[in-house]
């Protein structure tokens, strides 16, 4: 996936700690203390920020869909919210109602009974739960209405409410209309804060634009918004998750210009990311990095890199990984063993990696259904389906039981040596234990025992063979 990235420098941030990154919060409300009074006017560079934003935000044609209307559009009084109803009762207890179980038409002629109870002045939590209540049913245009609504229902709206707004745009696919609300609630003196900009930001990663994400995340000092750590550990995910290996560098440096640096669980899902994409001359760029900054990496990294290298046929740096991560003090655990074991089977050193496997149980960790099909693979592979039967032997003395793969790989390799008994047999006992199997085994069964027998004979086994699923 090819897209441009902005080149814009970021900015510096002065007097700030360096911050280790965790995983990114939920992007949750803040306090509605943002709105500029109307007696003054928003800050400049402010506005022209703002503008901004909204015009990086048009990823696709406009489709207005917002209207601010000097009187809100509601209709008539329906007959399950009457007028006299609304009015007589608590306007609060109808609004619980409506942001539980939202009824447009109900919901209409509550605004309509609010904005004519001048005695009460709605608030803005209650308007709140009905906009993200919205988000469920997936009305737009109706939380686009309640937000506009709110002066008329004497409820000035806040960053908060923009927030909740923000969140059902996002929720439900309608992120087009974010760039015409911005400017919009630019006009009501509303300005964004850091919950507006995760809102946006993590929408943007969401769907893969992620060069409007770092742009974004630049913007926000403009705004009096300073990103956390959490706003860099997600941008950095997704640059992974989405295969955008060449930005990863930048955006780096970019981190550690803002003070902030990954901890070994970010460091470990790009390592992962670089070495399956194999990038491992990279991948291993990135962990020299990491230890110089001062993050020991864990045996999960290690056996990310070990896992690439094997899969490009790096069999000596592979080793060379796996003798580090001895040298750093750090233990093999399963997966590092089966990645081992397996790299071992594919230089064809299936001696080496049988002494592997005895050297694990003896270092007090167990083979998993993982590391033994492994083995029974390459050897059944290699037509040694005697090796391959004491492997099984040794899975069920040890407690591990065999998988549908386990099952699959001998059924194959007794086909392919001929042994349609014994592969019959397998089948059924695959059957008894709840593994059903693959088509291509039916099949390749069922040819072989048209080969080896006539036609009766092939029709009789295989009704043996399918007698206990019927039951």
């Amino acid at each position: 996936m090819k897209s441009t990235f902005p080149t814009m420098k970021a900015p510096k941030q002065t007097h700030r700690s360096k911050t280790i990154i965790s995983p990114p919060p939920n992007p949750n409300l803040a306090p509605a203390t943002d709105t500029l009074p109307k007696s003054q006017h928003a800050n400049p560079n402010s506005v022209s920020t703002v503008s901004i934003i909204a015009q990086k935000l048009q990823l696709s044609d406009p489709k207005t869909l917002i209207s601010q209307p000097q009187n809100p559009n509601l209709s008539p009084p329906s007959a399950t919210y009457t007028s006299s109803k609304c009015l007589n009762s608590h306007p609060l207890s109808t609004i619980v109602i409506l942001a539980q179980n939202p009824q447009f038409s109900g919901l209409k002629t509550l605004l309509r009974c609010l904005q004519s109870n001048r005695k009460f002045s709605t608030p803005e939590t209650r308007i709140i739960g009905l906009i993200q209540s919205c988000a469920s049913s997936k009305m737009v245009k109706e939380a686009l209405d309640l937000f506009f609504a709110m002066p008329h229902l004497r409820c000035q709206p806040s960053t908060t409410s923009l927030n909740a707004l923000l969140s059902v745009l996002c929720d439900t696919d309608s992120f087009h209309l974010v760039p015409e609300l911005l400017i919009k609630t630019l006009e009501m003196n509303i300005r964004l804060d850091a919950s507006s900009f995760r809102i946006l930001i993590g929408s943007l990663c969401r769907i893969g634009k992620l060069g409007f994400a770092i742009e974004l995340l630049r913007l926000m000092p403009d705004q009096g918004c300073w990103p956390d750590s959490g706003f860099y550990a997600e941008i950095l995910c997704k640059l992974c998750e989405f295969g955008e290996f060449s930005e990863i560098y930048g955006f780096l440096d970019e981190m550690k210009d803002a003070g902030f640096f990954p901890d070994k669980i970010a460091y470990a899902i790009v390592i992962d990311s670089l070495a399956k994409g194999g990038r491992l001359n990279e991948a291993r760029a990135i962990l020299n990095r990491m230890k110089l900054e001062g993050a020991k990496p864990d045996t999960i990294t290690y056996t990310s890199m070990m896992d690439g290298f094997y899969k490009i046929g790096e069999f000596k740096q592979a080793g060379e990984v796996f003798d580090e991560m001895l040298a750093m003090g750090l233990v093999p655990d399963v997966f590092t063993y089966s990645v081992y074991i397996n790299g071992l089977c594919r230089e064809r050193k299936l001696e080496e990696a049988k002494e592997v496997l005895c050297v694990m149980r003896e270092m007090g960790c167990r083979p998993n259904v993982i590391t033994y099909n492994t083995l029974i693979r390459t050897f059944c592979s290699d037509g040694n389906l005697r090796r391959a039967d004491e492997l099984v032997a040794e899975m069920g003395s040890n407690g591990v039981c065999g998988n549908s793969v386990t099952y699959r790989t001998l059924i194959n390799a007794y086909l392919r040596e001929g042994m349609v008994v014994e592969a019959n047999e397998l089948l059924v006992q695959m059957v008894g234990k709840g593994f059903f199997p693959h088509f291509s085994t039916w099949e390749a069964l069922l040819s072989s025992t048209v080969f080896k027998w006539d036609i009766l004979q092939a029709l009789n086994a295989l009704e043996e063979l399918i007698s206990p699923l019927s039951r």
